[in-house]
């Protein structure tokens, strides 16, 4: 009779057997992760569910016959040009997928709660060593090939996993963060590629470890050579939306308290406004995003903004809003579409406070939606294409304001002479809302139903 272990191997081995790499079964690349999914369900169900069944009780080992299975694909040496190449994706997707599964079926387990919305786990349920180990592997798919070598679906993958890993261990992910920046500290750029930054934005901030990573980068600012600012840029901001969106409790009790938030955001504004005016002007609006994040992060400054204090609008924080609104209104495309990114952001960041509270992004918001929603939703003229931009505004504007957006934003959706990008916009800000658990204070999908049944009619 077999042992757990024995048949936790067999079990493993068996999906590695039945990977497109071994196999002669071709899978669409048009939808990896479709494919993915429907592998483990569909070819290997029995696999998968013993594995992740495993997992809830014998995680570490999980993690090293997988991590195992999928560092020796990294030792294939396929072209992009040979037919192998594809099925080594496909590969790497299906076991990735398979390890999310057992991580977040073994979190599920580990969790306790230890207030409103907050959970922690109840022991430490896999070692750094071993954690350390899958990531190396993960680490070596994601950074150590040439930048367009695999698709943009593996590297997503990527970035989940150590999202998932740095869940439970932070510091192990983490070190690899802070080994890159003490070699641009230490001016040994030459050491590490560009890409490797990405990883910042890939880890699970709460609010202590986010507060970290400011006050890291602002102790940095002055030494960061141009060429990485920007990159750094891009990535701490998903950084900070990580936490937002990971650990919204937090945020929401961080607004609520008024009290300030360590990492100085405030003091590394402005250092990235120094960056930005620093550079030449057709190229300073890849600053906005992040600056508009560390405002976010600013709730006395944001407050004023939104009482419209006279002496906050005279500073460099107000003025740079009120720069947002009237580049929104102008003709440079690149422009126009990332102030609307920042002011989209001011409005999704709002959803995560309730309208009781009083918050300065609250009563900023409005004057947001006025101003972006006729311009982005025109019928006339498609002024933005890009479908995840439009969707987090509907979604939020949803959040904000459910009755308007029901009646007059999903209606310029469906008008007959609307773009078929609206209506693709419309289904997906519908499923979203559908699939997420909203906040106490943000509208289910039940007061939406007859609309979203009536759009589901209409776009038939």
């Amino acid at each position: 009779m077999q042992t757990h272990g024995q048949m936790l191997k067999v079990m493993c081995q068996r999906v590695k057997n039945f990977l497109p790499l071994f196999t002669d079964s071709t899978y669409c690349s048009t939808c990896v992760v479709f494919v993915a999914s429907e592998f483990l369900e569909q070819t290997i169900p029995h696999e998968r569910e013993t594995i992740v069944t495993f997992s809830k009780t014998r995680l570490e080992s999980v993690l090293l016959i997988l991590g195992k299975i999928l560092g020796s694909l990294t030792e294939k040496n396929y072209s992009p040009q040979d037919p192998q190449f594809e099925k080594l994706e496909q590969s790497f997707v299906i076991l990735m997928e398979l390890l999310i599964q057992s991580l977040e079926a073994s979190y599920k387990m580990s969790y306790e709660e230890i207030g409103k919305y907050q959970t922690k786990f109840k022991k430490k349920i896999v070692s750094d060593q071993i954690a350390n180990e899958v990531s190396k592997i993960v680490y070596n798919i994601y950074f150590m090939r040439e930048h367009d070598s695999f698709t943009e679906m593996v590297h997503k993958y990527c970035g989940v996993l150590f999202t998932r890993i740095s869940h439970a261990n932070y510091e192990v992910v983490y070190s690899k963060v802070t080994t890159i920046l003490e070699k641009i500290q230490n001016k040994l750029t030459e050491e590490f590629k560009s890409n490797e930054l990405k990883l910042i934005q890939h880890l699970d901030y709460d609010q202590q470890k986010l507060s970290g990573l400011l006050t890291k980068i602002t102790l940095l600012a002055g030494e960061i050579p141009k060429v990485y600012q920007i990159p750094i840029v891009n990535v701490v901001r998903q950084g900070i939306w990580n936490w937002i969106d990971y650990h919204p409790e937090q945020f929401t009790e961080f607004y609520r308290s008024g009290k300030k938030m360590q990492g100085n955001p405030e003091i590394l504004f402005q250092k990235i406004l120094d960056w930005s005016t620093s550079v030449k002007k057709k190229v300073q609006y890849q600053y906005w995003p992040l600056l508009t994040m560390l405002l976010v992060l600013c709730p006395k400054i944001i407050l004023q903004i939104g009482t419209n204090d006279k002496n906050i609008l005279k500073s460099a924080t107000g003025k740079f809003v009120e720069n947002l609104k009237k580049i929104f209104k102008g003709k440079d495309q690149k422009k126009v579409q990332t102030s609307a990114r920042c002011l989209i952001d001011f409005c999704k960041a709002a959803t995560y406070v309730a309208k009781s509270d009083q918050t300065g992004l609250r009563l900023m918001v409005p004057k947001i939606q006025e101003l972006v929603a006729p311009k982005l939703l025109n019928q006339k003229k498609l002024l933005i294409t890009d479908v995840d931009l439009l969707v987090d505004f509907l979604v939020s504007s949803f959040r904000l304001t459910p009755t308007e957006t029901t009646k007059e934003h999903y209606n310029a959706c469906l008008h007959p002479n609307s773009s078929p990008i609206f209506k693709l916009v419309l289904i997906k800000g519908l499923v979203q809302i559908a699939q997420e658990k909203p906040l106490e204070w943000n509208p289910s999908i039940e007061k939406n139903l007859f609309t979203s049944c009536r759009c589901q009619t209409n776009l038939l």
